[in-house]
């Protein structure tokens, strides 16, 4: 939010209607993911930025005394740590199953197997490939022609139906592949909505993936964001782009003053 502007001059038509209950709130739980909610969605992984006017942003909300944020993506956690590196949050890689005080789950000699099978059923497949995640592995297809990405889906799919103790979530990057114990954000935000410290606090959740579609009804109570493309969703409320998601993170620190 630029200087002198108010909270009612944001270009955010819903703002008004959700301010007050954040005004009000004891605190605050902000469930925050990555790859196209705050860093524009890149053709690799790699390249996905934290911009620098939305990393100020962040900084500005974890110093507010009723704000807790979770970082909370399909990333491995190190990786999210490394992209966003603020002090005082919560990271919660590969889908949640990743935290500081959460176990990682096991079966990486099968998925890894798994990996090398998919692999295998695409490579002649143009703008399809693989991303190891060591425990995990990820179909991309985006960028690929709509019925290459078909072709695609439809071979690691008969792939993983005949493999016992895997998950599978779509992605805005294509298929992601995980240990059953990975049960998703969902489940994730479920459990720390339940937790003590968090029990009155209202939840805000952002998410731009499909992945996050079983967070929005897990944090209905609160306030529930669809970043992107207008797509069905659970989601109370939409942003277009990252740029309006760090106009919104401005108002909500503005309001948990």
């Amino acid at each position: 939010m630029k200087a002198g502007e108010t909270p009612d001059s944001t270009s955010i038509a819903w703002w008004t209607r959700v301010a007050p209950k954040l005004q009000r709130a004891a605190r605050c739980a902000l469930f925050l993911d990555f790859d196209g909610t705050l860093a524009d969605l890149t053709e690799e992984p790699d390249q996905a930025r934290l911009p620098a006017e939305t990393r100020q942003v962040l900084q500005t909300l974890a110093r507010r005394p009723r704000a807790r944020l979770f970082f909370i993506s399909g990333r491995r956690r190190g990786d999210l740590w490394r992209r966003v590196r603020l002090p005082g949050c919560q990271y919660l890689g590969l889908f949640g199953s990743e935290a500081a005080s959460r176990p990682r789950p096991a079966g990486a000699a099968v998925m890894q197997g798994l990996r090398l099978r998919a692999a295998a059923a695409i490579t002649n497949l143009p703008q399809v490939w693989v991303e190891d995640k060591g425990i995990a592995f990820v179909v991309h297809f985006r960028d690929a022609d709509p019925k290459v990405r078909a072709i695609a889906r439809s071979r690691v799919r008969r792939i993983l139906d005949r493999a016992a103790g895997v998950r599978r979530f779509d992605s805005a990057h294509g298929l992601e592949v995980v240990p059953r114990e990975v049960a998703g954000k969902g489940a994730v935000v479920r459990r720390l909505l339940r937790a003590p410290a968090l029990r009155r606090a209202v939840p805000v959740y952002l998410g731009d993936d499909i992945s996050d579609e079983a967070a929005f009804r897990a944090a209905r109570r609160g306030v529930t964001i669809k970043v992107g493309a207008a797509t069905p969703t659970a989601a109370q409320y939409r942003l277009a782009t990252t740029g309006e998601v760090r106009e919104l993170l401005g108002l909500i620190a503005e309001a948990l003053r």
